[in-house]
């Protein structure tokens, strides 16, 4: 599924420009946005993950997955200009100070390479663990949640039980830990691949979307790690409905090509710093930078009044017809 081709519902929140200022790595940059999902590509080095996470700071709030970051590289102050259900705001935030927000805005965080080796290390590590687990009870997906889980992971389970921890970790005000059934075999957070483990983390970030009342940004950082073309595809799918159906927006930072091709030229922007200056370029009219760092994205953005192909391809996922090809 192109997630291009979901661009024509009327999302809940909108960003529409950020501009920063005052800071050393993000000085006077600007960034005009899409609605619905927007792509961050640019060389290594070059201040993505910074801008990621400054923008999380600026928008967390007590539902967030993740605490503040307190090792900023940049001292930036970011104005956000944004749409809720039509109307407009103009946000003064400082991403190393808390922000008083009046919006009902929840941002959420999927940053695997960092995230999934920090959580099982976490379980891992905590002498106490079984018995916070006894402590707890567990909760079985359903029939369809877990198609849904088997399809992200392209594995068959019999069940999947997740234990929902909270106020436990300084880092993560709520930390979902996964026990999986394959055949018999049993195991858990602690034990699984970090591929698994992302995807089944992924998959509760959706979930939690899914139940949230809030208006809605996901931001994510480098999908693709650990996981094959096929699995970020699938994970693309997954995001796609989730925009359609919930109104999400989404920031997303990849080097993945399997993950741009499903998104519009117009949608991706290329970080780079010229003289000393962040500067943001939209792929769609300068795709030569596109090439410098190795990277293809559909050659045009697609046609997003195929109301009826839209329909039936949401309507395979609802169902997730598509899971284990």
């Amino acid at each position: 599924m192109i997630i291009g081709e979901l661009l024509l519902r009327d999302y809940s929140l909108v960003v529409k420009d950020m501009v920063f200022s005052e800071g050393e790595i993000f000085g006077n940059a600007s960034l005009k946005l899409k609605p619905g999902v927007n792509a961050i590509v640019g060389k290594n080095g070059v201040g993505k993950s910074s801008f990621i996470r400054a923008i999380y700071n600026s928008l967390m709030c007590d539902s967030s997955n993740r605490k503040k970051f307190s090792n900023l590289l940049d001292k930036s102050k970011i104005k956000l200009d944004l749409t809720i259900s039509g109307e407009e705001f103009l946000l003064n935030l400082v991403p190393f100070e808390d922000n008083e927000i009046e919006q009902d805005i929840l941002c959420l965080l999927f940053d695997p390479c960092s995230l999934i080796p920090e959580i099982q290390n976490l379980f891992n590590q905590q002498d106490n663990f079984n018995e916070l687990l006894e402590a707890l009870s567990s909760v079985p997906l359903s029939e369809d949640d877990l198609k849904l889980a088997s399809f992200i992971t392209n594995t068959e389970y019999s069940s999947i039980e997740i234990i929902n921890i909270e106020d436990e970790y300084d880092s993560f005000p709520m930390l979902p830990f996964f026990t999986v059934d394959r055949e018999g075999v049993k195991y858990d957070s602690r034990n699984m691949g970090l591929g698994e483990l992302s995807l089944l983390y992924y998959f509760w970030i959706i979930d939690y979307i899914r139940k949230s009342k809030s208006n809605c940004l996901l931001i994510i950082e480098e999908p693709e790690s650990f996981l094959p073309p096929l699995i970020q595809n699938r994970l693309c799918d997954v995001l796609a409905m989730t925009l359609a159906t919930e109104g999400t927006a989404c920031l997303i930072s990849t080097h993945s090509e399997h993950i741009l091709r499903k998104i519009p030229r117009s949608h991706i922007h290329i970080m780079c710093r010229i003289l000393q200056q962040t500067k943001f370029f939209n792929a769609a009219s300068h795709f030569e930078r596109m090439d410098v760092l190795g990277l293809m994205a559909p050659k045009k953005d697609f046609c997003f009044t195929k109301i009826t192909q839209l329909i039936c391809l949401l309507s395979r996922l609802l169902k997730f017809r598509l899971y284990l090809f």
